[in-house]
């Protein structure tokens, strides 16, 4: 799994970020797409929200362009309820995410519900995702490993 990240609608107070899970076999057609819009609430704490785009076919590869989504606004995006996250700063550029409760909906085939973990560093990410059932369970045969993701480059290519 490769996993691309780029900020956008940059200078203001609230910082938005696109993520799109790909396999390393093929990138043109992503697994999965959402938006983070991650806002202060105080010294360490964030609020991360969750959105998805509207047509997501059309943003593929949305981070290497020079003006991410310049041709859409918050307004367009859809609200993923559930999916709100809990950011804290851990250490200056260390930051830990996690999705607040089990009613996240999955996006992924036979997952009703995911559930995120995120920590994330200069150099590197680490990942747990984890599906879960309607009673906030994890379903047997889930993996439970998270995902180890380093940094291939600073800027888009």
């Amino acid at each position: 799994m490769r996993m691309r990240v780029g900020e956008f609608w940059r200078g203001g107070p609230v910082r938005w970020f696109y993520l799109e899970w790909a396999s390393l076999k093929d990138d043109t057609r992503p697994t999965r797409q959402l938006v983070f819009r991650v806002a202060e609430d105080g010294e360490q704490l964030m609020t991360t929200t969750v959105y998805r785009l509207p047509e997501p076919a059309r943003f593929v590869g949305e981070w290497r362009r020079p003006n991410p989504f310049a041709s859409i606004g918050p307004a367009d995006l859809k609200l993923v309820e559930g999916c709100r996250l809990t950011t804290v700063r851990t250490l200056t550029a260390h930051f830990v995410a996690t999705t607040d409760g089990n009613a996240c909906p999955g996006d992924l085939k036979g997952v009703p519900y995911m559930r995120f973990e995120f920590s994330i560093a200069s150099s590197e990410m680490t990942l747990l995702e984890q599906p879960r059932d309607a009673a906030g369970n994890v379903p047997e045969n889930s993996r439970l490993d998270p995902y180890q993701l380093g940094r291939m480059s600073r800027e888009p290519k």
